[in-house]
């Protein structure tokens, strides 16, 4: 082999081993993530989505992976603004919607989060339920009646749901959608909470509804904490209801039992 040869040789292995050590460099960088600061998952959907209240002051992330030189974007400051301290970023609620944030370093590494800013909800489905009707003065066949209408003429049946959205910060008020069944249509109202206590001594909440027909509606909510679960129920007094056509009845009143499903 000439010389001529071997230097066009050497030229391309090295060239070749510049390329497998930028290589090699790259691979050391890990994919760009957030870690919470309190060690919380706050972020979803593989590391994609993260849900803000609008009642947060702020929530702080530490940027990982990359190669640490970082240039930040955010898509939409009407719905949140960020901070970066050259090693956390925190985002503020601005208003409802949201916003593709993208963190990029020198390397090419791109990662992107979308940001939702939107009000707390929860949702819960009904399990169980039991209608008790008192009243000496009524037949066997009025008492059963008045049972299985009472359940058909609820808003919600068994297997339907309840979906409070909160609009203060001490989720006090609110909007509530009540679905029959899951795929209906929802009935859609308005309701404030007042926390209460039984004679016996038992915390509740009172849940006064008002519903888009204008109808109200009243609720008494409960929470259980057991050693294996949480329990809710949901208590309605219906005797006013339907006194003026039983004038026997004495007292109508129907339990639902709920269970915290995950708001999608």
């Amino acid at each position: 082999m000439n010389d001529m040869n071997t230097k066009k040789l050497c030229k391309v292995l090295l060239m070749a081993a510049c390329a497998c050590c930028l290589t090699g460099c790259g691979d050391d960088n890990d994919a760009i993530s957030l870690v919470n600061t309190q060690g919380n998952e706050l972020i979803t959907n593989n590391g994609t989505y993260f849900k803000l209240s609008p009642f947060s002051s702020g929530d702080t992330f530490y940027i990982s992976g990359g190669d640490g030189a970082y240039s930040i974007s955010n898509s939409n400051e009407a719905v949140v603004r960020f901070s970066y301290d050259g090693q956390t970023i925190t985002f503020y609620p601005v208003g409802p919607g949201s916003s593709q944030v993208t963190i990029q370093d020198h390397s090419g590494n791109l990662y992107t989060l979308t940001v939702e800013v939107a009000y707390p909800e929860e949702r819960f489905m009904v399990n169980s339920q039991t209608v008790s009707i008192i009243g000496g003065g009524l037949t066997q066949n009025e008492t059963t009646t008045l049972q299985i209408r009472a359940a058909e003429e609820l808003p919600v049946q068994l297997g339907g749901e309840y979906h409070f959205v909160y609009m203060a910060a001490d989720s006090t008020n609110g909007e509530l959608n009540m679905y029959k069944s899951p795929n209906d249509f929802p009935t859609t109202g308005v309701f404030q909470k007042q926390e209460k206590y039984k004679e016996d001594g038992t915390r509740y909440e009172q849940l006064n509804v008002t519903l888009a027909s204008g109808e109200t509606v009243i609720y008494a909510f409960s929470k259980y904490i057991s050693n294996t679960d949480t329990l809710y129920t949901l208590q309605q007094d219906v005797t006013d209801k339907y006194k003026t056509e039983y004038p026997a009845l004495e007292e109508a009143s129907i339990s639902q039992e709920l269970q915290a499903i995950d708001v999608k």
